[in-house]
């Protein structure tokens, strides 16, 4: 079966069949089955030129692709992404048992690259601080809590100062329908 625009453009029907999944082929359709969810159809393949193509946008798809992947990458994925000169030294002092024969290749893998990317920290904008004494005063309302305080505050207002960071806590308790403030 072919399927255009991405680099997997084989589906197994081996791989399909062994994940519980049935495959009809018909004049001009094929259809993907799930036995486990009342035989519901997952994939409709249309036939074009002698071959079945799938829209391959939904995930149960995707996962029906096989993937080749070299010893070296299959190993290095297996290990946790590790190393591929740690990988080779592992052959080299035998210690894992049926390690196949490794090459002396470095490959690139993508979630390696991407994991080792650096990111530059956001900038911080010297205008936008405030310079003045409660010029710009933070406030936040939290609760109400599970449990109360010693003097039956169920919530409490934070407010800090932009500036210096100053920080004030008020204590709430509702009481019908109307707050009592503790400082």
């Amino acid at each position: 079966m072919y399927v255009p625009g991405i680099t997997k453009n084989l589906i197994s029907v081996s791989m399909i069949t062994n994940q519980d999944l049935k495959v009809e082929f018909l004049k001009s359709n094929c259809y993907i089955k799930d036995l486990l969810d009342g035989m519901k159809t997952i994939a409709i393949g249309i036939q074009i030129g002698g071959l079945y193509k799938f829209d391959v946008r939904p995930t149960s798809v995707l996962a029906l692709t096989r993937v080749s992947l070299t010893t070296e990458e299959l190993w290095h994925q297996r290990f946790g992404h590790i190393n591929y000169n740690d990988l080779l030294l592992q052959q080299w002092e035998e210690m894992v048992r049926d390690l196949p024969m490794l090459k002396q290749v470095h490959n690139d893998c993508d979630a390696c690259t991407l994991g080792k990317m650096h990111r530059e920290e956001f900038p911080v904008r010297v205008e936008n601080k405030q310079r003045d004494i409660l010029e710009l005063v933070h406030t936040d309302l939290c609760g109400p809590m599970e449990t109360k305080s010693l003097r039956g505050a169920v919530y409490f207002r934070l407010f800090m100062d932009g500036c210096t960071e100053f920080s004030w806590v008020y204590f709430l308790s509702k009481k019908s329908h109307t707050f009592e403030c503790f400082k």
